[in-house]
């Protein structure tokens, strides 16, 4: 995918860029987990990256440019799976919290989203019984909890999105059983 740049970008990334990086490639992850990468999902991603502060606009067209390409072949994203051991540890509750989020974006939680959230949260070192917490918190632990990178991710909860997520407790409880 070929996208313009208004400067060349630098020869190796930069820590923030490759956090938001990884968030936005997880995001796609737990996106595709149900088969349905929807729109809500994908426009949830490209909202945090559009209002980031930390990145340069550069960087930004570079990541929406990720996301279109590994939309044409999700297969790639499990490569992402593997870089999880590179999530820094200041960055793993945020990242968890934003692919709670990204899960319920579009209005629903899958039992793929949820295996999905499961494995990552075990690779990243962060207790299952915390994505349970936030799962049963609803919207309000995955909109409260922060972003991936604290002063540019924002609230994946804007005027035009729907209602906040209702989560069916016992639906939930036979998944996780």
């Amino acid at each position: 995918i070929l996208f313009p740049i208004s400067a060349p970008l630098p020869t190796v990334a930069t820590d923030t860029y490759r956090t938001q990086q990884l968030s936005t490639m997880l995001g796609m992850v737990v996106g595709h987990a149900d088969g349905d990468f929807h729109e809500l999902e994908r426009k949830t991603l490209l909202d945090r990256i559009a209002t980031s502060t930390d990145l340069s606009e550069d960087e930004k067209r570079r990541l929406e440019a990720e996301i279109r390409l590994n939309e044409k072949d999700p297969a790639r994203l499990d490569d992402w799976l593997k870089r999880l051991k590179d999530v820094p540890e200041r960055a793993r509750d945020a990242i968890a919290a934003e692919l709670v989020s990204l899960a319920s974006a579009d209005g629903d939680l899958h039992t793929d989203e949820i295996r999905k959230l499961e494995a990552i949260f075990k690779r990243m070192g962060i207790d299952q019984k915390s994505l349970y917490e936030r799962l049963h918190a609803g919207s309000s632990a995955t909109h409260t909890a922060g972003p991936a990178l604290p002063p540019s991710a924002p609230s994946s909860k804007t005027a035009s999105s729907p209602s906040p997520t209702r989560i069916d407790l016992s639906r939930l409880q036979s998944i996780r059983s």
